[in-house]
């Protein structure tokens, strides 16, 4: 059965395809689509989803981040992350909401504390 995704390729604003690499940031006010490789840090306003294929090499900023495939930097979401079974994870993952499958391998701390925006109410 096929999960929900935040975003899926179909509809996804940013596509970055299995045979593009981009070296340097990424930056967009959309949803991203990843199944090559971004060596620099991704951030949007948008959901960022990391297909099987994708790699980042750097942060990853969004308002719900599904990882499949590796993130090698800190994850900051600003709504929820999701990492199906086949996602790899080096770095810390700040997110209020998270959701981990069997088999997904993470390296680093976890903080589901409130985010700043909360803590200034």
């Amino acid at each position: 059965m096929a999960k929900k995704s935040p975003i899926q390729p179909d509809t996804a604003d940013t596509i970055i395809s299995r045979d593009l690499r981009i070296k340097g940031n990424l930056s967009s006010d959309n949803d991203i689509w990843i199944d090559g490789v971004v060596e620099g840090d991704v951030t949007t306003q948008g959901n960022i989803s990391v297909g099987e294929s994708g790699k980042i090499l750097g942060g990853v900023s969004a308002t719900e981040i599904r990882v499949s495939g590796t993130i090698h930097g800190d994850i900051n979401a600003v709504e929820s992350t999701v990492c199906d079974s086949t996602a790899e994870i080096d770095g810390d993952i700040h997110s209020p909401r998270l959701s981990v499958e069997s088999g997904a391998v993470i390296s680093g701390r976890i903080d589901m504390g409130r985010s700043e925006t909360n803590e200034e109410e």
